[in-house]
Order: C-alpha cells, then structure tokens, then sequence
C-alpha cells in the first residue's frame, strides 16, 4: 500500500492498527473497482462464458469468477460444446444467489487432479440454489481407486454442503466421485464451537430434487448433520469402492450433530455394493428424530435392503418410518433392525412390502430387541424353504418387546412363523395373515 508509506500520512499512521486499516480499506477499493470494470461483470445476472472468453478457457477461473461477482443474483453456465475442464473444485461461497448449468452442461474433473478437496463446494452460505437438469459433474473414481495415482481418500465429494442454510440442489447427475455423490453435514472445523456453546452446527433446511447419484466411491448420500432435509424423485444407485457403499448413509458424526426431519420421497435406491440405506444413528447418543422414506423404491442389493443399527435406550428419538416402499430383491435381510433397545426411536414400516429378500439365506426381516410397529406390512417370500418370516433377538438373549401390528405373509406353502420366544420374555402382539401365494401382485 505506497499510500500508506507517504510522508504526508505519518502523523496518521502513528497507531500502526489504523494505518493497516487503511491498506486494507485501499486494497479492498482497488479490488471493488477492478471487478466492476470487468465487462464479464453485470449483476444481477452473469454468464460464467464471457470469463470463459476473457481467461483463455481455464473452466475454474470462469466459473468462479462469476460466482464471485458481487451482486451476481442469477449465474449462467452455458453449454460451450465440451465439458467445462476443472483443476480444482467450484466454491459456491455467495448468499442470495441461483447458480444455473444448462442442459448438456458437463463440469468434469481434470485427469490427474484432485489430488484432495471436492468439485462443488457449498460452504456457510444462505438462499443458494444450484440447479443443472440436463447437467452432469463428473469425476474419475476409477483414477481414485488406484493407488499409484492416489493416495486413499474417501472424500473428494462431487457437492459437499457443510453448515449451509435453504440449499436447493435439482435436476443434476453427479458420477464417478471419489468420496460421495453428495455429502450433507456440518463444518468440522465448527465441532469444538459446537460442543462448547451448544449452537446448531449442521445444515438446515436443504431440498436434493431429481438428480442422480451413481457410481461413486464410498456413498451415493451421506448426511452427516441436518435439520430438515427433503430429498425427492433421486436416483442413488451403483456405489462401490470404499466403506460404507450405500445408497445413503444417515450416520452423525457426534453427538452435537443432529439428524432431524428428514424425508426421502419417491427415490430409488439400487445396485450400491452393500446396503442400499443405512442409518446408524445412536452410538454417540445424538438428536436423531423423524427420519421417513416415503414411496421410494429399495432393490437390487448384494446385501440387506435396510439397516437400521444404533438406536441406544435414550436417544435417538422420534420414528424411523418406511411408509408405501417396496424393498425386494436382496441378498441378505430386506430390513435389519439392530437396535440395542426396544427404547428410544420407534421403527414403523407402513403399507410396505418386502418381496423375494434374503434370497441367499437368514429371514426376510431381522429384529433384535424391539420397539417395531408393522402398519400393514406385506411379505411376498417365494423361497422354497422353510423359515419364519422374522427373526427376533438374533444373537441376543435379552427379551424382544414392543412389537405390534399387522403383517400379511405370502409363501408357496400358505403356511407362516415366526421365532418370538415367550420363555425369553418377549413381548410381540402381531397379527399375522399367512396366504397361499399362486399368482401374486403386489398392492398398491
């Protein structure tokens, strides 16, 4: 800052904090006044391509450069042809603004970049919405994989939103990532703050709408920390690579994380390497509470269809509720649930069906210790042997109790049992309908 090193401005910069205020405030100005004489710079809407243009073609540079105008309500990136080549990820780091890809629009990692970090980046901001039908991020999970060219990594997200408020992200395809297709939770850096003042650290009020999630690395959806998540219409398929592989994977990280109001509506999950929706919610006795997938569509798993692991006798709390889902075609259980108390959240399963699950063995449904209400539940199990159609208290000898409702069972045989062990102290008022299952279709 030459001004400030001007003989005439001594007397003003005897308090050194003062004249470093006005190098700042000179510095600032010059930046403020070099933005707004950029052409490319026309709030309130921007288009990324003129940076694209004016940089030589360097995607980052452009894209960013438009987010960062100030005042820039609505940006545009166009479809120029060819992918938009990053070298590092996009910080969506602007309030108040609607980011737009346009229909055929590919953001695509740079071949032997990323060594660390995410493409998409949404980090404390407030009213953002990235929307991109017809757009794709993309990724090179293949690459990540290889350890000559990378070290181990399971976060180089495709979007990571991390102690963010009113995010909209719709209609966009995120493949091949090196950690997860999206990951939704709070700061790590805000953790301690967290614990010692007890301020809410995770994001809140968040929509995912009609993207796609597939074959990424560790999970096509984490969701690590939030208060009220709506996700709907989404695909989250084909994950593979690294732990836990899942079409998403509810899992607080500590016990000031919340996981709260949080709704799947009319989302397919299938084809992911392990469990298609994992919720592991209560091993640091977190603020869990009303988690619902509603309409969605459980299917095609090497593993279990649902897992549900954690619930302690206190916490979480709330219901855990899978309402008009159909969960078919699994290796293993269609739902597990390892709750180690009948306490705490309740599991519902309501006007759902799990047909032709744990085709390779054990029970189309596993309970261990309770707190399970059926609401019309229907199990269609053409398996030719011979076994109940639950099985409670598995490798436990404490008491299954809480558990209600109706269940319709279809088999070959129109016979149907279950393993509740009154001598164990169970306590299950199921009632269950056993059908002869010739020509089958599911209801409604």
């Amino acid at each position: 800052c030459m001004v400030c090193r001007r003989r005439t401005w001594q007397h003003l910069l005897r308090d050194k904090m003062l004249g470093k205020a006005v190098c700042v405030w000179f510095a600032w100005l010059a930046g403020v006044v070099a933005v707004h004489t950029n052409p490319c710079c026309t709030p309130p809407a921007v288009s990324a391509s003129c940076w694209f243009r004016e940089n030589g073609g360097k995607g980052h540079d452009a894209i960013q450069s438009a987010v960062n105008c100030p005042g820039a309500a609505h940006v545009t990136v166009d479809h120029i042809g060819t992918p938009w080549v990053l070298d590092v990820g996009i910080n969506l780091n602007a309030s108040n603004q609607v980011v737009l890809l346009q229909p055929g629009v590919v953001l695509q990692a740079r071949r032997g970049a990323f060594q660390s970090g995410v493409l998409i980046s949404v980090d404390n901001v407030d009213n953002l919405t990235l929307s991109g039908y017809g757009a794709t991020l993309q990724m090179w999970k293949v690459d990540y994989a290889n350890r000559t060219k990378y070290n181990h990594s399971e976060w180089r997200h495709a979007i990571s939103i991390t102690s963010a408020r009113t995010i909209t992200v719709e209609g966009l395809t995120a493949m091949s990532s090196g950690g997860d297709g999206i990951n939704i939770g709070g700061n790590q850096g805000d953790i301690h703050t967290c614990k010692s003042t007890g301020m809410l650290c995770d994001s809140e009020n968040i929509i995912i709408r009609a993207c796609n999630f597939t074959d990424n690395y560790r999970n096509a959806m984490s969701v690590t920390g939030v208060v009220n998540l709506v996700v709907e219409d989404t695909l989250l398929a084909r994950t593979g690579g690294t732990c836990c592989m899942s079409g998403v994977d509810l899992e607080p990280e500590i016990n000031e994380r919340h996981i709260s109001n949080v709704t799947f509506r009319n989302c397919t999950f299938e084809h992911n390497a392990m469990t298609q929706v994992t919720m592991s919610l209560g091993a640091q006795q977190n603020h869990t509470s009303d988690v619902l997938f509603d309409g969605c569509t459980i299917r095609n798993s090497p593993a279990a269809g649902v897992w549900i692991l954690g619930v302690g006798p206190s916490a979480p709390k709330g219901v855990l509720e899978f309402r008009t889902t159909f969960i078919g075609n699994t290796s293993d259980f269609g739902v597990r649930i390892d709750k180690t108390a009948a306490t705490g959240a309740t599991v519902k399963l309501t006007d759902t069906v799990l047909e032709d699950v744990a085709y390779k063995g054990h029970w189309p449904l596993l309970i261990q210790s309770g707190g399970v209400v059926f609401d019309n539940l229907t199990i269609v199990d053409r398996s030719k042997r011979e076994r109940a159609w639950v099985e409670a208290g598995w490798r436990t000898a404490d008491p299954v109790v809480d558990v209600s409702g109706t269940v319709t069972v279809w088999s070959p045989t129109g016979t149907c049992r279950d393993t509740f062990n009154k001598t164990r102290g169970d306590q299950a008022e199921v009632d269950v309908i056993c059908k002869k299952l010739t020509t089958f279709i599911a209801p409604p």
